[in-house]
């Protein structure tokens, strides 16, 4: 990472983790046009981007750190606001939909 796109001018438009058809020049992640083009926000979008994906992460890291903490008799799920019980019961319910639904796909008949 970095691969660099870059336009008619030559100047860097866009940055890719692979190289791709637009992008086939490999530049070091701390290469002035690298450190340019993020510095002018043109790298913006990517940068977002990797924060939604860390976020959703995140999120999923928090949810299995309160379910350890239940099983392990820390908190109990009651003394959590409502809000957050609905949440975390909703979200657990979801999982356990998609997990029967790829087990029926994988192992169908089991």
């Amino acid at each position: 990472m970095p691969y660099a796109e870059r336009n008619r001018d030559g100047i860097v438009v866009a940055l890719y983790a692979a190289q791709n058809d637009q992008a086939k020049e490999f530049l070091t992640g701390n290469h002035p046009e690298v450190a340019a083009f993020l510095a002018d926000g043109a790298g913006t979008g990517m940068q977002h981007a990797r924060m939604q994906a860390s976020d959703l992460e995140m999120a999923r890291v928090v949810e299995d750190l309160i379910f350890v903490l239940i099983e392990m008799k820390v908190i109990k799920l009651e003394s959590l606001p409502i809000a957050t019980r609905q949440k975390i019961t909703q979200r657990a319910q979801i999982r356990e939909a998609i997990a029967h639904a790829l087990s029926d796909q994988l192992f169908p008949g089991a």
